[in-house]
């Protein structure tokens, strides 16, 4: 008898799933809970976006395209040159997801990963492990740790990887990663023949000095980035970012992405467009989190 996909049945409970049962147990017992879940901002969501997004609501939604509205595509790409001063074309370079999590669990698909390696730092998210096991690929820890910034052993790289996912400002030490890291990233994956995924759902949270992104990076043909508007805006249950990445990259997402039926209501890359054409949003974002 056929039964359930046994790399479903393999895997614990997603945890961010038993901590939320946790928390309304405790809740419910009378227990004041700090939360440390899957990281809902206490922040509201500013009102020209839900404004926007109340304005974009039509009688009849149809179902939106993968490619996402030119729009929404320009504004990112203009958000990455006034945020990073990189150049990344809207129509050939960029991609709007529905939010990060399920683009970067499909990303291992969407490769050649079956049978390879898909590598990623330890601690470390863990829809980069699903999503590689769900591809059939073999996944492989890096240690994280503090003596070295957080930031994993490039000399332990192998030529057995196909795919390599960093995550900056990491989650949860909250390290950064210089530039030179990634430059230094770029000619492991040249050497090695690797694809480099850039996790940044962290570079608009800061302290002193922005973070850099892997898009600044001399030689990008490597490199696959992943943004997001929910920690950035307050926008985690809308869903929206996007993926930056060399074109025949983005080629193959806008291929394989109507199949799965992935992309953000049309009335919610409406409102994404005002999130990323808010130029007052660097100068907000220091000032908001400081204190924490």
């Amino acid at each position: 008898m056929t039964g359930i996909n046994p790399t479903l049945t393999e895997l614990a409970t997603y945890p961010f799933v038993r901590l939320e049962e946790k928390r309304r147990e405790l809740l419910a017992a009378g227990v004041d809970v700090i939360d440390f879940g899957k990281g809902d901002p206490n922040e509201p969501t500013d009102p020209m976006i839900r404004q926007a997004l109340v304005d974009a609501l039509p009688e009849r939604a149809p179902y939106p395209l993968a490619a996402g509205l030119p729009e929404l595509r320009e504004a990112a790409s203009r958000w990455c040159r006034t945020r990073f001063g990189v150049a990344v074309d809207p129509e050939t370079e960029l991609v709007p997801t529905y939010g990060s999590k399920e683009a970067i669990f499909s990303l291992a698909e969407v490769l050649d990963t079956s049978g390879r390696v898909v590598a990623f730092g330890e601690p470390a998210y863990p829809v980069y492990e699903r999503g590689a096991l769900f591809a059939g690929a073999d996944v492989r820890t890096l240690p994280l740790v503090r003596e070295h910034g957080f930031l994993p052993d490039l000399d332990a790289l192998t030529d057995d990887i196909a795919l390599l996912w960093v995550n900056y400002p990491h989650n949860p030490t909250g390290a950064p990663a210089p530039l030179d890291f990634y430059e230094r990233l770029v000619e492991c994956a040249r050497e090695l023949d690797f694809w480099i995924a850039s996790d940044e759902a962290y570079t608009e949270l800061w302290f002193d000095e922005p973070p850099v992104s892997a898009l600044q990076a001399g030689d990008r043909s490597r490199m696959i980035v992943f943004q997001t508007l929910s920690k950035r805006s307050s926008m985690t249950g809308y869903r929206s970012g996007f993926v930056a990445a060399p074109p025949e990259i983005v080629s193959a997402l806008k291929a394989y992405r109507p199949t799965v039926g992935t992309a953000p209501q049309e009335f919610v890359q409406r409102a994404s467009v005002v999130a990323w054409n808010d130029e007052r949003h660097v100068e907000e974002t220091v000032v908001s989190r400081t204190y924490r």
